[in-house]
């Protein structure tokens, strides 16, 4: 290691940036980091750690929209009742991120920024609509949609010398969902998961927004999903037509890959417990 910075507020931080180049990395919860430097994958780098950013830490709700901090930890996510009572698919998605250990050093700004292709939490910001704030080195923000920061495994849209700051999420529908599925229900890396979000009205879907995650670079948009729910009553939705549509979206986003098999039968058993969840909170 040659330098190691730790800024106190957001004022230090933007004069920290300006020193950041290709060899610097950026600490929030540093669990993915510690592993990399444990299997000497990282050396001889420069360090900016943002955990003493007292104001990127915190959950605000407002109107229209509930706010995180970026050094905000997963667990205090999945334990806030503000997140508990607005994203239920969050808040589920939060508990499901690796340990306990993990959840209260893993912050949501890192685990945005790794952008795993198999994150718990990208399907379901995807799916909210979840907008990012950045600042870089200038002192400049500018606010991006979560889905379009992330452009693959590992890649964003920030450049080197942009921090993400802050999540928005805006408040759609209490009908919002996570589910997914590994080899293990604790400690484990989906091997599918999904994020989805339904407006209802009187039993029928207006609008639907669904993401499945693990199956390619980045969570894709299930598009063939929302046009079969968008217009349809819940009662009228057809369990063996989910399983035909979630086996496509398998088969098109990985058409190579051994772990198909596997997961266009799983697609279908996420989707389930999605809709399952749909119907109870809407007594059928």
């Amino acid at each position: 290691m040659n330098n190691f910075y730790q800024p106190n507020n957001e004022k230090e931080l933007v004069e920290v940036l300006k020193l950041k180049d290709e060899n610097t990395i950026l600490l929030a919860g540093a669990t993915d980091v510690m592993v990399e430097m444990k299997q000497k994958r990282i050396f001889n780098k420069d360090f900016i750690d943002l955990t003493k950013i007292s104001e990127f830490n915190f959950i605000e709700e407002f109107d229209d929209n509930v706010q995180i901090g970026s050094i905000t930890k997963i667990q205090d996510i999945a334990d806030n009742d503000i997140i508990k009572d607005n994203f239920h698919s969050l808040a589920t998605a939060t508990r499901h991120v690796g340990s306990k250990q993990i959840r209260n050093r893993a912050t949501i700004g890192g685990n945005v920024a790794n952008a795993s292709q198999s994150a718990d939490t990208l399907p379901v910001l995807f799916s909210l609509n979840a907008l990012c704030e950045v600042i870089n080195s200038n002192g400049i923000k500018r606010t991006l949609k979560v889905d379009d920061l992330i452009i693959g495994r590992g890649k964003t849209n920030l450049e080197k010398d942009e921090v993400i700051t802050k999540i928005i999420i805006p408040k759609t529908s209490k009908y919002n969902y996570f589910s997914k599925l590994g080899s293990r229900k604790e400690v484990t890396i989906s091997k599918i998961n999904c994020g989805s979000v339904f407006i209802l009205k009187d039993f029928q879907i207006e609008k639907s927004h669904i993401y499945i995650g693990a199956i390619g670079i980045k969570a894709i948009n299930a598009i063939e999903l929302e046009q079969y729910f968008n217009g349809k009553n819940i009662r009228q939705i057809e369990d063996e037509q989910i399983r035909k549509i979630g086996f496509d979206i398998v088969e098109k986003a990985i058409p190579n890959r051994e772990s198909k098999y596997y997961k266009r039968q799983a697609i279908y058993g996420i989707l389930s417990d999605i809709l399952e969840e749909l119907r109870h909170d809407n007594g059928i």
